[in-house]
């Protein structure tokens, strides 16, 4: 039991310091702003992984109906998740770091049906639209994203889709 509330602990103490490191007051995170690379002190290793689907089609797809004339007066502007390039990560943290490593994987998720991909984005990625929107609204703007959702990913031979979901790892250790 010690060790669990010790490792509890520590994992606090990391998200602490992930947070210090990686999101500075203000604006999105700047690879010259001295705050946002300002290291933690002693010794340990900084992993993170996040998501880098910004440029996949589905969100294409919700950023574009989200602007069309259709629904610009009526949503949100969209929302935005700022990563910063791998490059940026490297000149923000490497000076830092004995080590620093660096990838992006693209998981091949296959999903039962085009539906999947919907519920998917349902949680995520749509979610601050259908909140704002009536329930005719949101079956409009379902039904739209839908539609193209279907255009933009194939159906495979046995009906199920294959929904590419790229994210960026890096490690870096003192």
């Amino acid at each position: 039991m010690r060790r669990v509330r010790a490792a509890g602990r520590a994992a606090g103490r990391l998200r602490r310091g992930l947070l210090q490191c990686l999101h500075p007051m203000g604006a999105g995170p700047s690879a010259s702003d001295s705050r946002t690379a300002r290291p933690a002190q002693g010794r340990g290793v900084l992993a993170v992984q996040t998501p880098m689907n910004y440029e996949e089609p589905i969100h294409r797809i919700i950023g574009g109906i989200v602007h069309s004339p259709a629904f610009a007066d009526k949503l949100p502007q969209q929302r935005e998740f700022y990563n910063l390039t791998p490059p940026e990560y490297w000149e923000l943290l490497h000076a830092h770091a004995s080590a620093f490593r660096m990838w992006k994987v693209t998981y091949m998720h296959t999903l039962p049906s085009h539906e999947a991909v919907m519920d998917w984005y349902r949680g995520t990625g749509m979610r601050p639209y259908l909140q704002a929107l009536d329930d005719a609204g949101r079956k409009k703007f379902e039904a739209e994203v839908f539609a193209q959702v279907r255009e933009e990913y194939p159906t495979q031979s046995d009906g199920s889709i294959i929904f590419p979901f790229p994210r960026f790892f890096f490690l870096a250790t003192r």
